[in-house]
């Protein structure tokens, strides 16, 4: 399912879902959404020193629910990610995601909303776009390209193992992903095309994650994976692109097309992309195409 359109001038609520931020991080979040000529609506639960978490449980997920219920507002964006939204899945009403389909944007700890949500509903989301930074070229470009759900083909020739994929798009953090595993809010895994990326993770821990999903059947599955940018995740001085080791080990062994160094994660100038929308992938091409 398609959300709305956003329209011109339209009210967007700023929210978080998970972790809290500054008055800073809100001040730079604010002028970004103005930058796209809409008029932000700050949520009551998005400053909190005191805590990890933005609000209580409840308080974060009535937050949710009402933004998206409210009529005036026309768009969702999380603010940051950080932790807490896999706390809200078990008390959300997933309804309100489709009896009102509006954009909805994250990262990170997002990742577990985008796909809870197009478990549950099977509403399209968007992942990728961190509004406590200011947000660079490609990161805007590929955001307009969400905003007017226009299809987005781009080149791409990291192909470790080559053929043709198509399906729904899924995943996104793999840390979040993962934990999903087992859960009720795990999107459809069969003839989906799995995004995969992570931040700060030690490249064991990548390793044990991507062993969990090997080991879970989610790699036999998938029509095709693609990995991003593992950032932040080097092992010391003296093995600083073991993860890149770890992430081709993987991918070597996978039985469906797979793709390497995606400009899709946590570093600067990354990709906003629509989970839950069709995407293909295609070596004989050298492209990758989402389409709105």
């Amino acid at each position: 399912m398609k959300p709305w359109k956003i329209k011109a001038g339209s009210k967007a609520a700023l929210i978080c879902p998970a972790s809290p931020v500054s008055e800073a991080e809100v001040k730079t979040a604010i002028a970004t959404v103005k930058s796209l000529g809409l008029q932000p609506v700050v949520g009551d639960y998005v400053i909190n020193p005191d805590s990890y978490l933005a609000g209580t449980d409840a308080e974060r997920a009535d937050e949710l629910e009402r933004v998206f219920k409210d009529s005036e507002i026309g768009a969702v964006f999380c603010i940051r990610g950080g932790y807490g939204s896999s706390r809200l899945l078990d008390i959300l009403d997933f309804r309100l995601f489709q009896d009102y389909p509006k954009p909805f944007f994250g990262h990170s700890d997002i990742t577990a909303l985008n796909n809870a949500v197009f478990a549950k509903t099977g509403l399209e989301s968007y992942s990728g776009l961190i509004l406590r930074s200011p947000i660079e070229a490609e990161t805007m470009r590929t955001l307009e390209h969400c905003l007017n759900q226009v299809p987005l083909v781009l080149s791409h020739q990291n192909f470790l193992r080559k053929g043709v994929a198509s399906g729904h798009l899924i995943g996104g953090n793999l840390t979040v992903f993962s934990h999903l595993l087992g859960t009720p809010y795990l999107p459809e895994l069969s003839g989906n095309i799995l995004l995969l990326e992570d931040v700060g993770e030690k490249p064991y821990k990548i390793d044990r994650m991507l062993r969990h999903l090997l080991q879970a059947g989610v790699f036999a599955k998938v029509s095709g994976v693609i990995f991003g940018s593992f950032y932040q995740c080097a092992d010391g001085v003296s093995e600083p692109e073991k993860w890149r080791d770890i992430i081709n080990e993987y991918g070597q062994q996978l039985p469906c097309p797979v793709i390497t160094d995606f400009n899709y994660g946590h570093h600067p100038n990354t990709m906003v992309l629509p989970i839950g929308s069709m995407v293909e992938m295609s070596s004989l091409q050298g492209t990758v195409t989402f389409y709105g």
